[in-house]
């Protein structure tokens, strides 16, 4: 797709987990048999201050704390062994063994927060004492689980979100250590972390009295978990009279987009815009943004209906399509799909906080950042769209002092959209002095804006953002020539099969195939860097 950019999740981590998994410093490095395996995990599970729910929570978290980061549902414990229990028993003497837990998983890929993310396949056996550094897109799929067992016993299986204390899989009668014998209560569902920072999903085995009746014990256990979300294990472990735990293992996951989109996707939390941040904080706009922490997504869709139009000797048909912008990946809309005005949508980092938009008033700009980004001396900054004083969140109870003015690039040019949180009101009359002296009449107070100086003296604050790259195309060609921004010869150059006057044999793309044909945008792609959209001024 000509408008994303996909990104590798991450070729940097080709070396992937094995990083981590196959370090030299990690005890279980001479296999999960050993005794300093079990050891370490052991430890692992009893640590009161290894994860964020440890001993320091009540420091970062004071009772007044109502952020997300804060949320708890288990204040009273504080290592993974005592959050499991009903009870505070801190022991691990039940464990006997490190659980074999290994994910293998194709390549594929999914989309998160606008952009498109390409996982490579990957092998791999947890080492429960790293951090593993793993897709959640890949650890949403059921891993392969083993472990030593004995004659004629039979297993249950649970896999827990400690941090959430969230049950995610039970299976039980099993036999031996195969999984595929398994009667199962609850399916897997992979880790879902919404924060950035070391979650724990522990895979725990219990040995069984006897065979389970699976009538009784699945509806047991599902009406128990239906009615209590979050749950310690010695809950189901009384439940169904199991022993242990006898063998452990742990998924330790960070947050990732995957998780990231799952969350916003569920209206649990939004946090796209802090996985933004750093990228928008990095950028040389000519105000300082390097402290801007985004608080809001910023979502931009442009929907184009059909058209067809004459450009520079070639018949162009257009199908109706729609796209969105792609910060995340720098993503590329062409100008044929930017000539309407675009939807927006906004969106905060907690859905819970219904009324957020209406506690304030906001500015939506869209600007040419190019000569910002190419750190010139002069930045030339262009105001292609500016809308004051919004009010709920929705620009149609704001007031549009410019109207979207459509961008026709000669070059390539990045446009940025900024949602602006105002201390005030603002007076539309008093907008005109942020830009230059000296526009031409198509551009009249929207050339040589001053960012920085908007932004201080109206007393606002960076709130969101979102950006494209656009370059030039045929339609914007054309649209050049009818404007009288360019003579037709300047703004074709270098566009295959024009010449002046055209020719009147059928226009054609360089493999042949004909312009007048409905194509879509990357068959006009494929048809010569040029012809469509690639060609350069």
């Amino acid at each position: 797709m000509d408008s994303v950019m996909c990104l590798v999740w991450p070729a940097l981590f080709a070396v992937f987990m094995q990083v981590a998994a196959d370090s030299h410093t990690s005890p279980c490095n001479p296999g999960l048999n050993s005794v300093e395996c079990l050891a370490a995990v052991k430890q692992v599970m009893a640590d009161d201050n290894r994860f964020w729910f440890g001993t320091n929570y009540s420091i970062a978290c004071p009772p007044s704390s109502v952020s997300a980061i804060c949320n708890n549902n288990d204040k009273t414990h504080t290592s993974i062994i005592t959050r499991m229990r009903v009870n505070d028993d801190n022991s691990t003497d039940t464990i006997k063994q490190v659980l074999n837990v290994t994910f293998d998983v194709p390549a594929g890929f999914y989309q998160a927060c606008g952009n498109t993310y390409r996982v490579p396949a990957v092998t791999q056996t947890l080492d429960p004492t790293q951090t593993t550094n793993i897709s959640l897109w890949s650890a949403n799929y059921q891993p392969r689980v083993s472990w030593t067992a004995e004659a004629n016993k039979i297993y249950t299986l649970m896999v827990w979100d400690a941090g959430a204390v969230i049950m995610h899989a039970v299976m039980y009668n099993i036999r031996g250590s195969n999984l595929d014998n398994a009667q199962t209560a609850y399916n897997y569902r992979g880790p879902k972390n919404p924060v950035d920072r070391d979650q724990p999903y522990v895979f725990l085995l219990y040995e069984q009295e006897a065979e389970l009746i699976p009538a009784n014990i699945t509806n047991a256990l599902i009406a128990f978990l239906s009615e209590n979300r979050f749950i310690a294990p010695d809950k189901i472990v009384n439940i169904a009279s199991l022993s242990g735990p006898v063998g452990v293992s742990v998924l330790t996951v960070k947050a990732d987009p995957y998780s990231t989109e799952y969350m916003k996707q569920n209206r649990i939390v939004n946090n796209c815009p802090v996985k933004l941040t750093p990228m928008f904080a990095a950028l040389p706009l000519s105000y300082n943004v390097s402290d801007v922490r985004l608080l809001s997504s910023v979502d931009v869709t442009f929907t184009s209906p059909e058209i067809s139009f004459r450009s520079c000797c070639h018949d162009v048909t257009i199908e109706s399509n729609s796209r969105m912008t792609n910060p995340m990946g720098n993503g590329r809309i062409w100008p044929v799909y930017t000539r309407h005005v675009p939807s927006i949508a906004f969106t905060p980092l907690s859905f819970f906080d219904t009324f957020y938009y209406m506690k304030n008033h906001y500015t939506l700009l869209l600007l040419d950042v190019t000569d910002d980004l190419a750190m010139t001396s002069d930045p030339d900054t262009l105001v292609h769209w500016q809308v004051v004083n919004i009010r709920q969140g929705d620009l149609t109870y704001g007031d549009t002092t410019l109207p979207y003015k459509a961008p026709l690039p000669l070059t390539d040019r990045t446009l940025m959209f900024l949602l602006l949180q105002q201390s005030m009101g603002v007076n539309v009359s008093d907008l005109a002095k942020f830009t230059g002296d000296s526009c031409p009449q198509h551009l009249l107070h929207r050339c040589h804006f001053n960012l920085t100086a908007f932004i201080t003296q109206l007393g606002m604050k960076i709130e969101g953002a979102s950006w494209f790259v656009t370059s030039p195309d045929l339609y914007s060609r054309q649209q050049a020539v009818l404007e009288n921004l360019q003579p037709e010869a300047s703004a074709c150059l270098g566009v295959p099969e024009y010449s002046s006057p055209c020719q009147t044999a059928a226009d054609t793309c360089s493999n042949g195939v004909e312009m007048t044909k409905r194509v879509s945008v990357m068959t006009l792609w494929q048809c010569g860097l040029v012809l469509a959209f690639m060609a350069r001024v």
